[in-house]
């Protein structure tokens, strides 16, 4: 969980410096704030959903790629739900959360993550 949370918010902070001339004044840390709590609720989901899928398919190569497919969908999910919540943006919830494109895309990094070990 925690993880997910320093990796957002320090993804969201290097885009903020790349685009701000590398100045440390044009941070938002709200934004900030917000990418890392949204990054930890995913983290929290995508273990979750990995846990859940080691208990379908048990261990071994299917088992990976089942964990890691929940668990990248739950994570995504998790984290556009979190997203769309903290923003107040609720006008178009159903395409912005369950995007089929983006919930295939967490589906498949998920998988290539589950399977690398």
């Amino acid at each position: 969980m925690l993880i997910g949370g320093a990796i957002t918010g320090g993804i969201e902070t290097i885009s903020q410096l790349s685009q701000g001339s590398w100045n440390f004044r044009c941070l938002n840390w709200a934004e900030i704030g917000f990418a890392a709590g949204a990054g930890a609720v995913g983290g929290m989901l995508g273990f979750a959903g990995a846990a859940l899928g080691v208990s379908i398919a048990g261990s071994g190569l299917m088992g990976a790629l089942l964990a890691g497919s929940m668990g990248g969908l739950a994570s995504g999910v998790g984290i556009r739900t979190t997203q769309t919540a903290v923003s107040g943006h609720w006008e178009n919830w159903q395409n912005d959360i369950f995007n089929p494109g983006q919930m295939a895309a967490d589906l498949a990094f998920g998988a290539v993550g589950g399977n690398t070990y």
